[in-house]
Order: structure tokens, then C-alpha cells, then sequence
């Protein structure tokens, strides 16, 4: 998982100092929703209420293919860790357009010898379209400095590695 940046951190205490404030003057609801934010609870929740926000009603299934131990692997990490691999779709691309994460591209797995195909498979996953988009164009306006233009999948992708490693026998590390 990323770390977290000074912005992060700043935010944290100030919603921390808000808390506690708002506790002081007895408006212990609005100083229990802060802390639901900040607890291990508050990933899905406000990634559920983002569906709420008009800008993210609606998502896109976006097929990635990979490798089959590297799916299995992402698929099975993510489950252990009680994460939604399209929850991390959808922070990878929020990450991306904010500038928080950048991947690094990747080099193609080798070809495999004549007559023989390397297990792959699609991991689906199934982001906001909206973000879809804006990491699309975020991307177009990154790419000289990049050296690249990542597409969504790339980013998606990176960021999955990023936080889940890869397994030993898929050629990506």
C-alpha cells in the first residue's frame, strides 16, 4: 500500500483535532462519524457513499489479462486482506489522477517457447467510470513526463502489484 503523504497526514489531524472538538461542545454523532472515516471501517464506507456522488454513479468492468498465478495470486491477497480488488481499482485510479501514485511500466512476461501457451486469464474489476476517464486524461497530460501513457489497466495493475506483490512463479518480479 502506498504510504501515506504529509497531505494525508495533515488531513488525518485535522480531522482528528475536529473530533475531539466537536466531543468537547457534546456533538459525540458528528465526533463518532469522523472517527468511522478514520477507523479500518472507513475505506469501504466512503467508497461505498462515492457511488452516492453524482459523478460516480455507474461503473466499467475493466478486463485486465494477466498472467494466471499472478490473478490468482492478486484475487486470493485481496480476500485475506478482506479488500474488493475493484475498491482497489477504484484507489489506484483516484491515486493516479490526484498524483499520489505513478506506475512504472512494465515489461512484457517473455514469450513462451513454440507450442506451448503460458496460463493467462482476465481479472475483472469494475472501477467508477467516471474515474475511468479522468485517469484517462490524466494520463494523456503525464505522458511526455511519464515516458509513457498509461492506460487505466496499467495503472490498476501497478497499483495491485504495488500492494499485493506478485506470486514467485509469474515471471513479473
Amino acid at each position: 500500500m502506498p504510504a501515506a503523504t504529509p497531505k494525508d497526514l495533515k488531513t488525518k489531524a485535522l480531522l482528528e483535532a475536529a473530533a475531539t472538538k466537536l466531543r468537547s461542545i457534546n456533538e459525540t454523532a458528528m465526533a463518532d462519524a469522523i472517527d468511522l472515516v478514520l477507523s479500518p471501517k472507513g475505506k469501504p464506507f466512503v467508497n461505498r457513499i462515492q457511488s452516492l456522488r453524482p459523478e460516480y454513479v455507474g461503473t466499467t468492468n475493466v478486463p485486465i489479462r494477466m498472467p494466471e498465478a499472478l490473478r490468482t495470486h492478486l484475487k486470493q491477497a485481496a480476500a485475506d486482506a478482506h479488500e474488493t480488488l475493484s475498491d482497489d481499482a477504484t484507489d489506484a485510479l483516484q491515486q493516479f489522477i490526484d498524483g499520489t501514485f505513478t506506475p512504472e511500466k512494465r515489461r512484457r512476461a517473455a514469450r513462451s517457447a513454440p507450442g506451448t501457451v503460458a496460463a493467462s486469464g482476465n481479472l475483472n474489476v469494475t472501477p467508477p467510470t467516471a474515474l475511468i476517464e479522468e485517469a484517462s486524461k490524466a494520463a494523456q497530460t503525464r505522458a511526455k513526463k511519464l515516458g509513457w501513457t498509461p492506460r487505466p489497466s496499467n495503472v490498476i495493475t501497478a497499483y495491485l502489484i504495488a500492494k499485493y506483490g506478485t506470486p514467485d512463479d509469474t515471471g513479473t518480479e
